[in-house]
């Protein structure tokens, strides 16, 4: 696989390009015959969530003068290591994010463990609309989730397991947007 950012002497290492113009990101040359895998027809069902919490967390993302926060916290580029929730290993939590309602939709997103949304509250007609079950939760909400969409006004719970730990981590919970990440919407979650 070619990775050169597309540099083949088409645009004369010009930095701009014109509006439509060709641009090749990656070319891929394959070379012998590759492995035939059988796929199953169908996927198996997701774990179920775990049965029960230790803990409930509620979480409230809002704008705070010009940054995005969560429960009024902001990331601190000066103490990186800042320890914003503390969690013990081997629990499950439940987390209710609530979105301000003069907000925008986020994406949070909380690194090294999955959720599985139980519930969403207050969500936009749009949203609700697509609702396949009494929790209001979406199609893309069944399973394990890597992210999770919160629409303005909504608050979306999720189940949280905090395995495999054995010493203190820490690990960020944030909003699944680079720009909003680089404007300090994220927390440490410290598992011990």
């Amino acid at each position: 696989m070619n990775m050169d950012g597309g540099h083949h002497g088409h645009h004369g290492g010009a930095s701009v390009l014109d509006e439509g113009a060709e641009y090749i990101v990656a070319e891929f040359q394959v070379s012998g015959a590759g492995e035939f895998m059988e796929v199953e027809a169908e996927l198996p069902d997701p774990p179920p969530p775990p049965p029960r919490a230790e803990r409930t967390r509620r979480f409230h993302l809002s704008l705070s003068g010009m940054q995005w926060v969560i429960n009024g916290m902001a990331w601190d580029m000066r103490n990186p290591l800042k320890e914003h929730v503390r969690v013990e290993g081997g629990t499950v939590e439940v987390w209710e994010i609530t979105n301000d309602v003069r907000s925008m939709p986020h994406s949070m997103h909380l690194h090294g463990f999955p959720m599985w949304v139980l519930q969403r509250q207050n969500s936009p007609p749009q949203v609700a609309d697509m609702a396949v079950d009494k929790s209001g939760r979406l199609p893309t909400d069944l399973g394990l989730k890597d992210a999770v969409l919160v629409w303005p006004g909504e608050t979306v719970k999720v189940a949280v397991q905090f395995d495999g730990i054995g010493e203190k981590q820490l690990f960020p919970f944030h909003r699944h947007n680079l720009e909003h990440e680089d404007q300090v919407m994220m927390i440490n979650v410290a598992v011990y």
